[in-house]
């Protein structure tokens, strides 16, 4: 793997002290994120981040003390496990593409239904936009550990059960490439448009 610093607070990411947009920022500045993205409030983003937090403990057994309100997504989360019986080869390892320059990090990827399967989690409604996102880290997974992604999925953890939505759409790949490539282009010609 590569070395890769990720800086939470802000959202960046870094390799040999080279910024590298991430998924969101570029999706966001095209006005492709959905709307509970764009217009919620603090409350639904930090809960949708403890949402996943409390997933990746549960997943490093590591869970300790954490908010009751949040059991019910964790029960919802363990229904989903009972259900399938992941075997995770990766968890929210943050990761860089050099050939089309932008990061991210997948939440899960591994065996899923005797298949290669990326899964990302959502802990909010459904949106076209998560197909794009599962591409863009379909993109990441196979640059960087040179593996065929064959499936891609959004979770969607609920209060005491769960959604699994599979995106098949071969043109959200072909989309989040240009939009990738269209913002490179902006920030070399110094053209924000924002």
């Amino acid at each position: 793997m590569k070395n890769i610093t990720f800086e939470p607070i802000n959202h960046e990411y870094f390799m040999d002290g080279k910024e590298y947009p991430s998924y969101s920022k570029i999706v966001k500045h095209f006005g492709m994120t959905p709307d509970y993205e764009r217009f919620g409030n603090d409350a639904s983003r930090d809960f949708g981040s403890a949402v996943h937090h409390l997933t990746k403990l549960y997943d490093t057994n590591n869970l300790g003390s954490y908010d009751p309100r949040l059991q019910p997504r964790l029960n919802g989360y363990k229904m989903f496990l009972d259900h399938f019986k992941p075997k995770w080869k990766l968890t929210e390892t943050p990761m860089i593409s050099e050939r089309w320059g932008f990061a991210g990090t997948p939440d899960r990827f591994g065996g899923f239904m005797g298949r290669n399967s990326l899964i990302d989690f959502k802990s909010g409604s459904e949106d076209p936009s998560h197909g794009l996102q599962t591409a863009a880290y379909q993109i990441l997974v196979e640059e960087n550990l040179e593996v065929p992604v064959r499936r891609r999925y959004s979770l969607y953890i609920l209060d005491n059960n769960f959604k699994l939505i599979e995106h098949k759409n071969p043109s959200d790949k072909t989309i989040f490439i240009g939009l990738a490539q269209a913002y490179r282009w902006k920030l070399k010609h110094k053209r924000n448009g924002e």
